[in-house]
C-alpha cells in the first residue's frame, strides 16, 4: 500500500478515538441539564468499551439469550433483526447501569483528589 492509504487509516482511527469524546463534551456543555444521563453513560461507554469489547464474559451473556431467542427456522432477516434489537436492548441497559455507575463514581473519586489538595494547600499557606 501506499504512504496515502496508510495516512488515510491512521487519519480515520485518530478520528476515531478523538471524536466520541469531543461530541460528549459539546453535548455535555450545550445540554447540562436535559442530556445530564445521555452525557453520563456516554462518557462511562467511552472510558469502558475497550475493555468489554470482544471480552469472553459477553459471550456467557449474549450466548444463552441468543440461542433462546433465534432459530433457523424464523429465516435470516428475522434473526438479524432479533439479534439487532438484543444488541440495542443490552447496550441501553448497559449504559444507564453499569457506564453511568462508572462515570459517578469516576467524577466522585476526582471530586476527593481535589477536595484532599485544596486542605495540603490551605495547610500549606497556613504554616508558611
Amino acid at each position: 500500500p501506499s504512504i496515502w492509504v496508510y495516512l488515510a487509516l491512521w487519519l480515520g482511527e485518530a478520528l476515531l478515538f478523538i471524536l466520541p469524546g469531543l461530541f460528549v463534551g459539546i453535548a455535555m456543555a450545550y445540554c447540562p441539564v436535559h442530556f445530564k444521563t445521555m452525557g453520563t453513560t456516554s462518557l462511562g461507554n467511552y472510558v469502558l468499551h475497550p475493555t468489554y469489547i470482544g471480552a469472553p464474559w459477553l459471550a456467557y451473556v449474549q450466548t444463552p439469550v441468543l440461542s433462546r431467542i433465534t432459530s433457523p427456522s424464523y429465516g435470516v432477516v428475522a434473526n438479524i433483526v432479533i439479534v439487532f434489537t438484543w444488541n440495542v436492548v443490552f447496550c441501553l441497559v448497559f449504559a444507564h447501569t453499569f457506564s453511568a455507575w462508572f462515570h459517578w463514581g469516576l467524577v466522585n473519586f476526582f471530586q476527593l483528589i481535589k477536595r484532599c489538595c485544596m486542605c495540603c494547600m490551605k495547610s500549606r499557606r497556613a504554616h508558611p
